[in-house]
């Protein structure tokens, strides 16, 4: 994003907010126009005013909820419901979601679900439904039996995490066997109203391992992700911007990118690319647990990476996903660092921060310079043994 984009950013949202002041939408548009700028406490004061007002619509009640998001308020995923009548209405849903929702009963969270058995239905992005998976075992306590439906390039990383405990269906394959009840994947936060302790997801183990390290250590990397989010724009960055990165001689870098932004590491002959290519997120799983660190922009990668515990840096742009909030840190993984945006569209700064970090984690004796610097040709490595 260029610095000229930013006025033209600020002044749309900056006009929705002068059409009707007595709404709170409004000051949720002023809100966002500050944000673009980057000016926190004014953001923090137009959220204030618009958390003040009644919120009747679920237009309303859903940017109550990425505000709420924001600040770390968990009553945010509460409001989040409205998108079933505001955001959802904007996607289309598959046959089988509107056979279940037509046929059964939505659970409350309240219902005594002891002898029933509840379908959970995948919805959203992959990232999101990884993020969702350490719900399922708590719901899995309070039911008779749980049933998920999970995109197919999940259900191997799901089947070793849970599969003892929840039953895993393939969306869009398999038919549900007989549930009473059901909900939405993205809907346990606000059902079981906290989130449960860290318990870091085991890779499947299915794929072969990496050679025997080297000295350096291993550091997996994800520059784009889907490019059919709407947002993708902001947060996926030009594999390029990684460039001070991966000409590091003291890191040996694994691309963990997949789709059409895969080929992009072409450009860097030293960087490992996966062999055979991962199908799946068990697989990507099985890579990452070999690895050091990872460093990702905001897509399933890093979802993935918090779960297993593995160090991660996850790098954002200036208007970042909410539940991110506005700190370094998360409570979603531990091992997880927030690295972002100071203006936006900066993603040259951010590299820099970066860096630094990387500086930390490598031990002095290690510290070489770039390939450039030491006549260092390009070789073959091998992903499997």
């Amino acid at each position: 994003m260029t610095e000229s984009y930013v006025p033209a950013f600020v002044s749309a949202y900056e006009e929705t907010a002068l059409q009707d002041p007595g709404n709170p939408l409004s000051w949720y548009a002023q809100a966002e126009a500050h944000r673009g700028r980057g000016d926190l406490d004014a953001w923090r004061k137009a959220i204030e005013v618009a958390l003040g007002m009644p919120h009747d619509s679920p237009e309303q009640q859903w940017h109550r909820a990425w505000a709420r998001m924001s600040l770390g308020d968990w009553s945010g995923w509460t409001d989040y419901e409205a998108r079933a009548l505001f955001a959802n209405r904007r996607s289309s849903s598959t046959s089988m979601d509107d056979w279940v929702r037509w046929t059964h009963r939505l659970w409350d969270g309240t219902e005594d679900l002891t002898d029933k058995t509840i379908l959970v239905l995948s919805e959203q992005g992959v990232g999101d439904n990884i993020q969702m998976l350490r719900f399922l075992p708590v719901l899995a306590d309070r039911a008779k039996e749980v049933i998920v439906s999970v995109y197919p390039r999940l259900v191997p990383l799901v089947q070793c995490n849970i599969g003892d405990r929840v039953t895993v269906m393939i969306q869009g394959v398999d038919k549900p066997f007989a549930f009473d009840r059901y909900t939405k994947l993205m809907s346990l936060p606000h059902l079981l109203g906290e989130l449960p302790p860290f318990v870091p997801l085991r890779s499947p183990g299915r794929r072969k391992r990496l050679r025997p390290r080297p000295r350096r250590i291993r550091a997996g990397v994800c520059w784009a992700g889907n490019p059919d989010y709407g947002n993708d724009e902001q947060r996926s960055m030009p594999a390029a911007h990684l460039g001070p990165l991966l000409d590091r001689v003291d890191i040996e870098w694994h691309s963990l990118q997949v789709g059409k932004r895969a080929g992009d590491a072409d450009q860097y002959p030293f960087m490992v690319r996966p062999w055979p290519p991962l199908m799946n997120f068990g697989e990507t799983a099985d890579l990452i647990a070999e690895l050091d660190v990872v460093v990702s922009v905001d897509t399933a990668v890093g979802h993935l990476a918090g779960c297993l515990g593995v160090p991660t840096y996850l790098l954002l742009p200036l208007c970042s996903d909410p539940r991110w909030g506005f700190g370094d840190l998360t409570p979603w993984y531990p091992s997880m660092q927030l690295v972002r945006q100071s203006v936006a569209g900066d993603w040259v700064r951010v590299v820099i921060l970066l860096q630094q970090q990387l500086d930390a984690l490598v031990p002095p004796r290690d510290r070489l310079a770039t390939r450039d610097d030491q006549g260092i040709q390009p070789r073959v490595l091998s992903a499997t043994r």
